[in-house]
């Protein structure tokens, strides 16, 4: 037999070279080759020694991914590779759909199509080669037909589009907050409205496609993929009601608080617990209030499923940067309330919503600055808040705390209907997309020296 010392690698292998999600091949033998490696050098690598170990075919021969020397034999046609102790999860990226709404002209409310696509979570290592960012569609002036949506300067409104861009949900709120929850069949031209009253605390859940309000503590529930009057309703949440009342729903949970209670924000999980009063959030994180104590309040929560945590955002008036609470609470927190409970959350994201966004002046457009209620929820971990005429910043939430990671441009809104007025919300459900782990950028360069025999 011949014997040769020979160097069996000296080379980087990267994301491309991983096999099965979790193993580096670094050499395998013929059938009439043998041979016995000396020395292992890692001279750079984003394997962790304790992320993966050297191996002989499926036998462990070395217990961390560093140098070492000694002797390893590899028989004929056996192979000497790296294998992670617990293999890749492909990367994913995730895509919502929304809409832009505008308002250019009193009555007049535009709506433009979104989607915003993202990396989903935390992945394993940097990724490349997925597309990210957002897209905005045309315009379409929904009015004519919708006439009986009046946006002038006293109204907050939302709008949910079922998708064949004639049939549309509205929910609307006046400065004296007397509500309107209505939907419209644009083929037949027929409205029909469905709950009106004072202090509703209505809300549209464009990503869930549920509309809902507090009707004297019963939430009542729409699905907005059809049009019917009759809601589901959950009886025994809290009754009590005033000036600025506000609603939120996200995953399926219902937020409701008012000037009165401001300090406190009652929550029904109407998934978990269907049945039974009403769950409590206080403002033990800083002791602020959750902004419905002024005019313009909003109240807008997202939800991170990576994480199973609530966002919640507080804010009020003709700017964003009012006092308020703005905290994180666990989805076990919200389950373990069996939603009579109280949580005092102890994670606070920032004193004002402009904290919150890590913005140093709240953003305005020609005519002023932008209302608090220009804030919206994308879904699941997203919000969006307008930045400028032709600009709209999302943010994800996680890890508590939020942080920028697109800019959307939009249509050209300068009015002071659409300082009142703009903001992208969810129009859809989030979709995830799984890639391949060839996508993570991951480089190991690894050098084996030893003999082979022939």
């Amino acid at each position: 037999m011949a014997e040769t010392f020979k160097e069996f690698s000296n080379q980087n292998y990267t994301s491309s070279d991983i096999t099965n999600d979790d193993e580096i091949v670094i050499f395998t033998n013929n059938a009439s080759t043998k041979a016995i490696v000396r020395d292992i050098e890692v001279q750079s690598a984003d394997f962790e020694a304790d992320e993966a170990k050297f191996y002989v075919d499926g036998t462990i021969v070395g217990d961390t991914f560093e140098d070492s020397d000694g002797t390893v034999f590899v028989d004929e046609s056996q192979s000497f590779s790296v294998k992670l102790n617990t293999a890749l999860t492909p990367p994913e990226s995730e895509t919502g759909n929304g809409i832009h709404v505008a308002i250019p002209s009193a009555n007049a409310p535009t709506l433009a199509p979104t989607t915003l696509t993202q990396i989903k979570g935390t992945p394993s290592y940097p990724t490349t080669g997925i597309s990210i960012g957002s897209t905005v569609g045309t315009g379409v002036d929904i009015n004519p037909p919708i006439t009986f949506i009046q946006p002038v300067n006293d109204y907050q409104y939302m709008i949910h589009d079922v998708g064949n861009s004639s049939d549309y949900w509205v929910y609307t709120r006046d400065q004296n907050s007397i509500s309107d929850m209505s939907w419209y069949d644009g083929t037949n031209s027929i409205r029909q409205q469905v709950d009106t009253d004072s202090y509703r605390g209505g809300y549209l859940d464009g990503e869930a496609k549920k509309a809902y309000v507090n009707s004297n503590g019963i939430i009542k529930v729409w699905d907005m993929t059809q049009q019917t009057a009759t809601p589901t309703t959950f009886s025994g949440f809290y009754t009590t009601n005033s000036t600025y009342s506000v609603g939120s729903a996200c995953n399926g949970v219902y937020f409701y608080t008012y000037s009165g209670i401001s300090s406190q924000i009652r929550f029904r999980d109407t998934i978990n617990h269907p049945s039974g009063s009403s769950g409590e959030i206080t403002n033990n994180a800083t002791g602020n209030s959750f902004a419905a104590n002024s005019n313009y309040p909003v109240i807008v929560v997202a939800f991170n499923s990576d994480e199973e945590k609530y966002y919640i955002l507080s804010s009020n008036g003709t700017n964003i940067n009012a006092t308020s609470e703005n905290v994180v609470v666990t989805k076990q927190q919200i389950l373990d309330s069996n939603s009579t409970g109280t949580i005092n959350p102890t994670i606070s994201l920032g004193t004002s919503l402009r904290t919150c966004l890590g913005l140093s002046t709240s953003p305005s457009n020609s005519t002023g600055t932008f209302y608090a209620w220009n804030l919206r929820h994308m879904g699941g971990p997203y919000v969006s808040f307008p930045l400028s005429d032709t600009t709209v910043g999302v943010w994800k939430c996680a890890n508590n705390a939020l942080t920028q990671v697109e800019t959307m441009t939009v249509s050209n809104d300068t009015t002071v209907y659409g300082r009142r007025n703009s903001y992208v919300q969810a129009n859809g459900t989030l979709t995830s997309t799984s890639h391949n782990t060839s996508n993570y950028t991951i480089n190991n360069r690894i050098r084996t020296v030893g003999v082979e025999i022939t």
